[in-house]
């Protein structure tokens, strides 16, 4: 029996998606300050971690803001993590029109976290946080997912 390179594509395409997007969850390097890193779960400044769950703003709307889309980002990117398994799970399946839903949400999903995460007010005391390498490790899930979405409806059996 030949192997399915369509299976193996998609499949393939997916694990390398989760390793991205595994890698974007679990590093402080979306955004980078002065002397700070800011990642979807942690604070790190110097020595000092903080949890964006545990940040109390005190009525500060810039921080509250901060807080809700980083909360915001995080759950969006963890969705779209799930929606690249339910694609994986299709090419193993080899039925397109899961592998093609998983991806496409997935896609979705990252674009959403882009948008987010990108639209959080940057400047801070004069000085402006650049975006880092995990917010890049999201543009390339995103676009990923959109190989893998083509790869799916094109190259999965027809079922």
């Amino acid at each position: 029996m030949a192997p399915n390179n369509g299976k193996i594509v998609v499949i393939g395409l997916g694990l390398v998606i989760m390793a991205f997007a595994i890698a974007a969850l679990a590093t402080e390097r979306w955004m980078q300050g002065v002397g700070t890193d800011y990642g979807l779960f942690e604070i790190k400044t110097g020595s000092s971690e903080v949890k964006v769950k545990d940040i109390d703003c005190g009525g500060v709307d810039k921080c509250e803001e901060f807080v809700h889309k980083t909360k915001a980002a995080s759950a969006l990117m963890l969705i779209g993590l799930f929606c690249t398994i339910v694609g994986i799970i299709g090419g193993f399946l080899s039925h397109r029109i899961i592998g093609l839903l998983g991806a496409a949400a997935a896609a979705l999903f990252y674009l959403l976290t882009l948008c987010v995460y990108g639209s959080i007010d940057r400047s801070s005391n004069g000085t402006d946080a650049d975006l880092k390498a995990s917010f890049g490790l999201c543009v390339i899930c995103l676009i990923l997912s959109c190989v893998m979405a083509a790869a799916s409806f094109f190259m999965l059996n027809r079922e």
